[in-house]
């Protein structure tokens, strides 16, 4: 061993560990003593308070509160406890007599449950004096289940007194024992406490006779069908047991086999739980209390760091025979006994682990108590479960109870061969079910077996299997699918390591496999993996396991990892990878079984491209009619394809059938398709696929698959055809027809185009990707394509100067309905800040991220001044520096509402005002809320003229953005918003109704629809209401024919939002310039779902002045027919939509 190995596994240790940290954090203590000491004086501050005022419910609530998180570490109590009990308990000795302080017992009550009963019972008063009226408090029909809980304890401590408990009270005893048997039926946890009261008042002398009517009642009561009751019970019984002399238990033992034998089949877990504890307490009673002089024993137990055996002390020897162990004089074993036996070895099948445990301890205390013989029998028939059953349940607990053998010494050193056999198929036992496996508490008992064997064997009866043993367990803990296994099986080897130090380099490999490095997955098969490699005596064991078991494993992830550390270790150590092993691999890769033929096919594919593998092996496996339905096992075939090729093996038709799989696979064989291609152009260059094959595919452009394939295509061809792949993009983004998937790739394939195309070319490109906004039935497919947009952006703005261009594009899409798209815009906008030094009022957008970091960042004063970070920083500085200053400039929360000061800014105001306005109209309630509110501010700020420049702005977007029904919803959402804010109001409110009206008369009655008539019903609602004058009339004429149209809902909608609007403007200091209480009857009176009324119409428009539309026939019968055809589904749907 040398210092310079132990230092490589201290740094792959660590690099590993760092590798699985998404942020490395500083080290903080577990335990704050300040706050242990401030809690401690607050919480006797309250127990004091709560003993001089028992109704005080805040000193009650506050110590609860301050208990209650010290569960995770209750031992930090201990310094306080004393204190607390002795106040709280004072209050209760006080109120004995009086009326019960319930705040104090459930305070007491919660401190047991935090620590612990049996560390609150030595605290309680245990006077004599105290037991009578204790015991009256107890006998009194008290509500609260806390009350007889701690009451339960204390009595627990006071039935100790060693006086006559006549001589305290005559019917004392049998009061206390039918309010405790009378609580044992309780759902609540006082019947918990009871049942340890009772166990405590049994163990009086003067209780010996109601103890055993108190058992025989418990035994008929079993088949109570009450199961808080028998649960009880049993608790009880085992209370009393677990405390009395043998004479007891076996006085009833026969009666308590027969009785507990019925519960075998219960579905409830303490009750079996229970059976198993009491039922091995019968059957030691029936034994002698002894160590049997046949176990085995090891002698001393030192580190052994150098390998050399270790010298013995003056104690007991080993021996490798049994012949040590023989010489004992048999003794007679009660029949029960083999009957108790026999039961729990049946309780080894159970469902629940618990039960499991407590049988295989139960079988091992009772066995190292037996003779020679009988415990050779009952070793025997251990060994056989594992031969005659495939019941995980059952191995399970057959391999705890060898474990607990093995801690004992019941397993002698002539039957370590079979315990090693049974040790290394439990370590890979693996039953799938479905997409998970039921065998991992086999494999984990598997550890706690080597475990077990490191404490109890010394060195030299180990070290004919230490290799063997040593060889499984770094398979396991490198290589195991389950976190936890890997940790067993790591603890397992570090304890041989310090036990007996027989396997070989111990010491390095535990500083590499400790818990927490084998938590990472990946670091296990990769780092790790090639640390241990370098050792003879691992590397091919690791090997064949990989091969035999990892690549047939039901889950795909631990085939593809398994496959990666296969081409590693014929990459770094080839003499690792035999020939027998490469043709088990292509023995895989024929296999009927779905998943051992992809593990073999993904190994191939990978190992073909770090070396060789002979033709005669793959003669079979690069025929293109192989039938792969399973797209998982199709692409590793593409892939291992791809190999071959490269190699120089040849496959007929190949190109014309990747063509195939290109145009017409899944997601996932296009991008094994992209894979191979990728892998074909490395090196040398793709000397299989012709320029031919890239012109039929840039054919096909519009394919997902093919645009993917961009960036796989040569860099000579690439380059040719530039113009081509240029003109078929804008082709593609021009086309209405959604092809989103298409549009994505082409974006993440941008990167590697871009180096071929000039700067307009790609800004063209990048603009119709982050202005991409096709909206489907399935939502807003475009954010798909600007997602990738926007990571190529970030990609090519230090190498590119593009910023200039796109920060508008950028800027709305800092403004996002998409959270996720906002912060990642965000990010990309200070990078043009930082790379575009000509940028269009770069200060003003520097003035915005600064005051988004401090709104965001905690201690955000504490940060550089993004000002100064960027003059500190060039541009050719290298890339942890710029992350570095990413970091500081991190936003946690992205909030939009500073993005208001840009509006000032005429370069981005129209921008601002649009995206606020989209986010207005948000589906998210708090980013609709945080955007209508920045843009309302921004208008209410005095001095300034913001709301006139908003105004115009809106104008001038409602104009430019015409037909685009998105933002129109938004739009007409936040217009009654504006309008009764009160913002608009003299000139400004008059000037913007005028040519918000003007518009709207203009174009957007020229095509009627019931959605478009329901948008703008709010909006006309609230100016007809709002402005004055011949605003308030326009407004009201454009709304008029609404009232007397065929749809129902727009008739209705059309009153309720003038109706509302009038009667906020009625309460305010602006007065309406007709009667309100006119309006309001005509509004309110009128059943405008079910008619079309002339005359409520005539009055409406005689308020406003304007002339009234009148009502024909025809739209008599089209109202009539729409308010019969309302109950129709289709009808209602196609109206709501």
């Amino acid at each position: 061993m040398s210092d310079i190995r132990l230092g490589d596994a201290d740094e792959v240790s660590a690099l590993v560990i760092s590798e699985n940290k998404e942020k490395v954090e500083e080290q903080k203590p577990l335990v704050n003593v300040d706050d242990i000491v401030q809690d401690s004086t607050i919480m006797i501050e309250m127990a004091q308070r709560l003993a001089k005022n028992y109704e005080d419910v805040e000193a009650a609530g506050t110590l609860i509160e301050l208990v209650a998180p010290y569960i995770e570490f209750p031992q930090l109590l201990d310094s306080t406890l004393n204190k607390l009990m002795s106040c709280l308990t004072k209050a209760c000795i006080e109120s004995l007599g009086k009326n019960v302080p319930n705040m104090i017992y459930m305070c007491i009550y919660n401190l047991s449950n935090i620590r612990g009963f049996r560390e609150i019972l030595p605290l309680f008063p245990n006077q004599v004096e105290l037991f009578e009226p204790v015991t009256k408090v107890f006998c009194q029909d008290i509500q609260s289940w806390e009350v007889k809980f701690v009451l339960c304890l204390w009595l627990s401590q006071l039935s100790l007194v060693p006086f006559d408990i006549a001589t305290i009270g005559s019917t004392l005893a049998d009061d206390l024992l039918e309010w405790a048997t009378k609580l044992l039926s309780s759902p609540t946890k006082a019947s918990e406490s009871s049942a340890f009261f009772l166990s405590r008042l049994f163990q009086r002398k003067d209780m010996v006779e109601k103890r055993a009517n108190f058992i025989k009642q418990a035994c008929s009561h079993i088949t109570d069908k009450s199961e808080r009751l028998v649960t009880n019970y049993l608790r009880t019984l085992f209370y009393i047991f677990n405390n009395q002399d043998y004479n007891l238990v076996q006085q009833f033992g026969n009666t308590m086999y027969d009785t507990l034998s019925i519960l075998s089949e219960s579905p409830s877990a303490h009750q079996r739980l229970f059976q198993i504890k009491i039922i091995q307490k019968v059957g030691l009673a029936f034994l002698p209390p002894r160590v049997a002089k046949w176990r085995y024993q090891r002698g001393s137990r030192t580190l052994n760091l150098d390998g050399n055996q270790a010298k013995q002390s003056n104690g007991p020897t080993e021996s490798a025979s049994d012949a040590l162990y023989k010489n004992e004089d048999d003794f007679y074993v009660d029949e029960i006994v083999e009957k108790i036996l026999a039961l729990l070895f049946d309780a080894l099948e159970s469902h629940l682990t618990v039960v499991r445990w407590s049988a295989s301890k139960g079988i091992a205390r009772i066995v190292e108590r037996l003779p020679y013989d009988d415990a050779s029998q009952t070793v025997d028939y251990l060994f056989k479960l594992f031969e005659l059953t495939d019941n995980d349940n059952l191995i399970h607990g057959a391999c705890l109870t060898l474990a607990q053998f093995t801690l004992r010494g019941i397993i002698l050193p002539s039957n370590l061969p079979r315990v090693i056999s049974v040790v290394m198929n439990s370590l890979i036992s693996d039953i799938p079910h479905g997409n998970h496996t039921v065998a991992e508490s086999v494999r984990d008992a598997g550890c706690f077996i080597c475990w077990a064997l490191a404490r109890s064997y010394d060195g030299p009866t180990l070290e004919p299997y230490a290799l063997t043993l040593a060889q499984q367990l770094v398979n396991v803990f490198l290589f195991d699918r389950c976190v936890n296994i890997r940790r067993s099986a790591s603890a397992a080897f570090q304890e041989n390591v310090g036990r007996h130090g027989r396997f070989p380099h111990g010491l390095e490999l535990i500083h590499i496999a400790d818990f927490v490095t084998v938590s990472s997955k990946a670091g296990c098969y990769s780092r790790i993996t090639r640390f241990v490699a370098q050792f003879p005596e691992y590397s091919e064991s690791m090997a064949k396991y990989l091969v035999n078991d990892r690549l047939t494993h039901w889950d795909q992830e631990v085939r593809e990892l398994a496959s990666g550390a296969i081409q590693m270790l014929a990459l770094e150590f080839p003499h690792v990878i035999t020939i027998n092993l490469v043709d088990e691999i292509c023995i895989h890769c024929m296999s009927i079984d779905v998943d051992i033929r992809h593990g073999g096919l993904e190994c191939l594919g990978r190992l073909l491209k770090v070396r060789d593998v002979e033709e005669e092996c793959l003669k079979d496996l690069l025929k293109l009619d192989s039938n792969y339905q399973i797209d998982n096992v199709k692409c590793s075939f593409i892939r291992m394809l791809a190999a071959a090729v490269k190699r120089g093996h040849k496959v007929d038709d190949y190109a014309e059938q990747m063509k195939q799989w290109m145009t017409e696979g899944t997601n996932e064989v296009q991008n094994a398709v992209v894979d191979s291609l990728n892998y074909l152009n490395e090196g040398e260059g793709n000397n299989v696929l012709d320029d031919n094959f890239f012109d039929t595919m840039l054919n096909d452009l519009k394919s997902p698959g093919v645009a993917a394939a961009l960036s796989s295509f040569p860099s000579e061809f690439a380059k040719k055809k530039i113009n081509v792949i240029i003109d078929s993009i804008k082709k593609i983004f021009s086309e209405k027809e959604s092809i989103t998937d298409t549009k994505k790739n082409i974006m993440e394939s941008l990167v590697y185009i871009s180096q071929f195309c000039n700067d307009d070319n790609l800004i063209e490109i990048l603009k119709l990707g982050l202005n991409d906004r096709t909206t489907t039935k399935k939502g807003d497919e475009g954010s798909l394509v600007r997602g990738p947009a926007l990571k190529t952006l970030d990609a090519l703005i230090a190498k590119r100067n593009i910023g200039k261009e796109l920060v508008i594009d950028v800027l709305k899409l800092c403004l996002d309905k998409i959270t996720g798209i906002r912060e990642y815009a965000v990010k990309i906008l200070l990078k043009i800040a930082y790379y575009t030094e000509d940028l269009p009022n770069r200060e003003s957008v520097l003035r915005l991220l600064k005051s988004q970091n401090k709104a965001n960042v905690p201690d955000a004063d504490k940060l550089p001044l993004l000002e100064d970070v960027l003059k500190i920083l060039n541009k050719d500085q290298t890339a942890p520096k710029w992350l570095e200053v990413m970091r500081l400039a991190e936003v946690q929360n992205i909030s939009i509402e500073h993005f208001n000061q840009l509006i000032v800014v005429p370069d981005y105001a129209e921008t601002v005002v649009e995206g606020l306005i989209s986010c207005s109209g948000a589906f998210a309630p708090d980013l609709s809320k945080r955007s209508r509110n920045s843009l309302l501010s921004f208008m209410r700020k005095k001095g300034t003229d913001n709301a006139k420049l908003v105004s115009s702005i809106i104008i001038q977007l409602y104009t430019k953005q015409w037909g685009i029904v998105n933002f129109q919803n938004s739009l007409f959402a936040f217009l009654p918003l504006l309008l009764g804010s009160g913002v608009l109001s003299g000139e400004n409110l008059a000037d913007f109704a005028d040519k918000f009206l003007s518009v709207t008369e203009q174009k957007y009655f020229n095509k009627k629809t019931p959605q478009k008539l329901l948008r703008i019903t709010r909006v006309l609602g609230s100016l007809a209401a709002v402005c004055d004058g011949n605003e308030m009339k326009r407004a009201f004429a454009l709304l008029a024919p609404l009232f007397v149209c065929e749809y129902a809902n727009v008739r209705d909608s059309s009153a309720n939002e003038l109706y509302s609007n009038l009667k906020a403007r009625s309460v305010s200091s602006n007065p309406l310039p007709f009667s309100f209480e006119e309006a309001e009857a005509v509004l309110t009176k009128t059943q405008w779902r079910e008619v079309v009324s002339q005359e409520a119409i005539n009055k409406l428009c005689g308020l406003y002045g304007v002339d009234a539309p009148v009502v024909t026939e025809t739209d008599e019968q089209n109202a009539t027919t729409t308010k019969k055809e309302s109950y129709n589904y289709g009808l209602l749907a196609k109206s709501m939509y």
